[in-house]
């Protein structure tokens, strides 16, 4: 009986684990968010989505093939995983990520992207790669008003990242 206790709980790590990365894959993500959104909302914290998005993946995968599209997976789940200890992080699949934060602020925010670029770009100038990490992302902090779910939050989160990246193509 210990044994399948044992068994089942392994079972469900693997089903809620992203295989490349060994962070929580989108399963794993929901399953865990959604509880402490509710808890959050109660405690009236501000809870907040950041989406990101790796640049470039497809060209590294098309130039260089997808073994080293994986190690550029791998080395942003790591900084990612870095800088966000104490969050929830995910691979929502490709080379999407999402974090869930307890307490959204913008000075938060601004101090998050300030350490995030500054590991990016340790990471790129220590590292002998075939390429660069970059990541572009979208931010959205919870608002009663505006947000009547975790999967609302989530979507501003994600069209704030397209609208970036959208932004970043017109103008590059």
């Amino acid at each position: 009986m210990v044994q399948i206790q044992s068994y089942t709980k392994q079972m469900e790590k693997l089903a809620e684990t992203d295989m490349l990365t060994g962070i929580l894959n989108r399963r794993g993500f929901f399953e865990t968010v959604d509880v402490a959104f509710r808890q959050d909302i109660r405690a009236k914290k501000t809870p907040g989505i950041i989406f990101c998005d790796v640049n470039g993946l497809k060209k590294v995968n098309d130039h260089f093939g997808h073994e080293v599209g994986d190690q550029m997976i791998m080395d942003t789940a790591s900084i990612l995983s870095n800088v966000f200890k104490n969050d929830v992080l995910a691979r929502m699949g490709g080379d999407e990520f999402v974090i869930y934060i307890s307490e959204c602020s913008f000075s938060l925010l601004e101090h998050i992207n300030f350490i995030l670029n500054e590991r990016i770009n340790q990471f790129n100038m220590q590292n002998n790669t075939v390429y660069q990490l970059s990541l572009e992302a979208g931010v959205a902090c919870y608002d009663e008003t505006n947000h009547s779910s975790l999967d609302v939050l989530i979507k501003e989160a994600d069209q704030n990242l397209y609208t970036k990246k959208r932004f970043r193509k017109i103008n590059f």
